[in-house]
């Protein structure tokens, strides 16, 4: 999920945007820990992977401590993304109903129009984020009021889609 989100981050921010250099650190980050813990399991890839990692200082990975544990424990955090997982997963559906009807191809190319409950409603406004490239759009618009008959539903949820206007980039 993470990488999909991201890699329009990747492609499409500035160089030096706080956008792309936050997600570049989360994925040294990542790739970081999971050398460490990988290198008793495959010890001579790892130290490939290792040596050819920037702003490593040990000689060896064989030679860096694991990575501490570092877990968040909270239940509400845990259990707001799981629902905004279920609505992705939704969301997805209702793009795919969309590209076998040829109304897009990519899900770039779709404007999505979201009737939400009020609990699901809650759910994407209390994000403040940028729901559209969360759910991989180009266009997000939440729509007051009862979903028109052609809407794809689901439990709390309806959602329309369009072909959004412009172009897609070539990247």
């Amino acid at each position: 999920f993470y990488l999909d989100y991201g890699k329009d981050i990747l492609y499409i921010e500035a160089e030096k945007s706080h956008k792309r250099l936050s997600m570049l650190t989360v994925l040294y980050t990542v790739l970081s820990k999971s050398v460490r813990l990988l290198a008793p399991i495959l010890s001579f890839t790892a130290e490939e992977v290792y040596d050819n990692m920037p702003y490593e200082d040990a000689e060896s990975v064989h030679l860096t401590d694991f990575p501490a544990k570092n877990l968040i424990d909270d239940a509400a955090l845990e259990a707001k993304w799981d629902k905004l997982l279920e609505v992705r997963d939704d969301v997805n559906k209702a793009l795919e109903e969309s590209r076998n009807e040829k109304v897009i191809g990519k899900s770039l190319e779709a404007h999505l129009t979201i009737y939400p409950n009020a609990e699901v409603k809650e759910l994407l406004e209390g994000l403040n984020t940028n729901l559209a490239q969360l759910l991989i759009v180009s266009a997000l618009t939440i729509a007051e009021g009862d979903a028109p008959e052609s809407a794809v539903s689901f439990e709390g949820v309806a959602f329309t889609v369009e072909r959004a206007e412009g172009d897609v980039c070539d990247r």
